[in-house]
């Protein structure tokens, strides 16, 4: 469920800049900006939010059995997400009409799915397994970085948050996709597996019952001649 809704982040995150506000500018804008306020299309963007907090959890919760820390993590991370699209970023245009409220329940959000991935990304290197695991703190320290770069190299904003977007949910897709999941599955009957050992006893069974005594005169004779004499006194 990831996989498809990665994909459409990558088009919606470099194709829809193209349609939205004039000063939007992919280089120095977020994504949170192609979703904010009165911005044109800004539902594809949020619907992308929401989609992939869903998708996270929809993933990863049947893969973490046991992992009660890291569910709840996971299960943070991906309602924030969904937050951040329901609480809509400011819009770019300073003349816009805004919501400040709206906006500072946004960032509050964000700050959220970088915190609760943080430590998704970090629990991953214990009590689970999985090829994307021992990476899992590469990951965590990379999102802090990217998100470091935002505020302090804010004119390649962009660029910081592409980045972290396209890495950490990669990274998410490796370790879910690297983990079998724990849904039980349905065991093979006992008939389908056995029936051909079950079928085979029960014909030499049903075959010994055939011969029981008397249905072999012969046989029977033999086995006879072949017993010691009892002792006589």
């Amino acid at each position: 469920m990831l996989i498809p809704v990665y994909v459409l982040l990558l088009l919606v995150m470099f194709v829809l800049p193209f349609f939205s506000v004039d000063e939007y500018s992919i280089r120095e804008h977020t994504l949170s900006e192609l979703g904010a306020q009165g911005a044109p299309h800004a539902w594809a963007m949020n619907l992308v939010f929401g989609a992939l907090g869903l998708a996270s959890v929809a993933d990863g919760w049947p893969r973490l059995p046991g992992l009660w820390f890291h569910r709840l993590a996971l299960l943070l991370f991906g309602l924030a997400l969904v937050f951040v699209a329901i609480f809509q970023h400011a819009p770019i245009p300073a003349d816009a009409p805004v919501s400040a409220r709206e906006d500072e329940w946004h960032s509050n959000f964000s700050g959220l799915v970088g915190m609760s991935f943080v430590a998704f990304a970090v629990a991953s290197a214990f009590g689970s397994s999985g090829r994307g695991r021992s990476l899992g703190p590469a990951a965590g320290a990379f999102a802090m970085a990217m998100s470091f770069l935002i505020f302090s190299v804010p004119d390649y904003a962009g660029v910081w948050q592409r980045l972290m977007f396209g890495v950490s949910f990669a990274w998410l897709i490796l370790v879910f996709w690297a983990r079998p999941t724990s849904w039980p599955r349905r065991p093979p009957s006992v008939s389908r597996v056995m029936g051909p050992a079950i079928s085979g006893v029960d014909l030499k069974k049903t075959d010994r019952n055939h011969h029981s005594a008397g249905d072999d005169p012969v046989g029977d004779a033999l086995k006879a001649a072949q017993r010691p004499a009892a002792p006589t006194r």
